[in-house]
């Protein structure tokens, strides 16, 4: 997520807990409402076998406590790590070309 993105995300988070919406709203507005809205939500929506994974892992539960979403672990996007334990990963993705084949690693 680039720097502008990352603090639109805080902004629209705090807006949302402003108007006193509750967290599990505000992670579906956030997620499945996106998918929905962009007619993709069959394709990319569900996490279910066949489908791309897209997935973050924080330590806490952010449908209790949303600010477990400032100290994300986990980045996965397409099956594919992007960070692990707080760290990114792979360096050759980093860079605004098209991503060598010898880039992909599945872990």
């Amino acid at each position: 997520m680039t720097r502008v993105r990352a603090i639109s995300a805080v902004l629209f988070l705090s807006s949302c807990l402003s108007a006193r919406i509750p967290a599990p709203e505000i992670l579906k507005i956030m997620t499945v409402n996106g998918y929905k809205v962009s007619d993709i939500y069959e394709k990319r929506g569900p996490i279910k076998v066949g489908l791309p994974a897209d997935l973050i892992a924080v330590r806490g539960n952010p449908l209790e406590d949303l600010d477990t979403l400032r100290d994300v672990r986990f980045v996965m996007k397409d099956g594919i790590f992007f960070k692990k334990d707080g760290v990114m990963v792979p360096a050759p993705f980093f860079h605004s070309g098209p991503v060598p084949p010898s880039a992909w690693r599945i872990h």
